[in-house]
């Protein structure tokens, strides 16, 4: 729930962010605030559409059906998982193209799980998952892998919880600072990100090396 002071406190950091600047922790008490404010207000437009009654032509009476917005959950996800995520996955080109033999098997993923058991999430309606977020760290930074939403569940605002979610339980465990791999093509996805306020380093080259035959070094 958003208070009057949540809001008073957003004005305030949006005035001082125009007038003097930020601190970092200030920076992420803004972030936090504002989509602490987006979900509230997604909240109370759902509780509306449930109360929306429209009458057809003939007289007859139903509630609106609210084709946009689901019913959803997020949990911890754990190796039983894994034939459902691997499927949400595979749903898409863009998260398939992501996805090498080795570190996405059902190994790869368990180990990956067992070193990070507290910060990987998946988004469920009536049973089925629907999205997913992995994410690690080594102590000091974290990292995003395969954040998917299926297709006929996006733009519902499960993306940007699943992101929350993942961020609270990785600020839980000491960690300041995380960094995604997104593919340069992938459009929506970029606006996506620099919408969660991940900015875009233009001063770094990434470099990776395989030490697997089995996993591709990519272009």
């Amino acid at each position: 729930m958003i208070t009057d002071e949540d809001i008073k406190r957003i004005n305030e950091l949006y005035h001082k962010s125009k007038s003097e600047g930020l601190t970092e922790a200030e920076k992420d008490e803004q972030q936090t605030l504002r989509k602490a404010y987006i979900e509230a207000m997604r909240s109370h437009v759902r509780d509306h559409l449930d109360n929306v009654i429209i009458q057809r032509p003939d007289g007859s009476r139903e509630k609106l059906a609210r084709k946009n917005m689901i019913n959803y959950s997020i949990r911890i996800i754990t190796i039983e998982d894994y034939d459902a995520i691997y499927d949400l996955w595979n749903a898409t080109e863009q998260s398939r193209r992501a996805l090498n033999p080795v570190d996405d098997s059902r190994e790869g993923i368990e180990r990956y799980l067992k070193r990070n058991p507290n910060t990987c999430f998946a988004a469920v309606s009536d049973g089925r998952i629907v999205g997913v977020i992995l994410t690690g760290h080594d102590g000091r930074r974290a990292i995003v892998h395969h954040m998917c939403v299926h297709p006929d569940y996006r733009r519902m605002g499960i993306a940007g919880s699943l992101v929350s979610k993942a961020e609270a339980a990785l600020k839980q465990e000491g960690i300041q600072k995380i960094f995604g791999l997104v593919f340069k093509d992938n459009d929506p996805a970029n606006a996506f990100w620099e919408k969660q306020g991940y900015s875009l380093r233009t001063n770094l080259n990434y470099r990776n090396k395989s030490l697997n035959a089995n996993i591709p070094t990519g272009e």
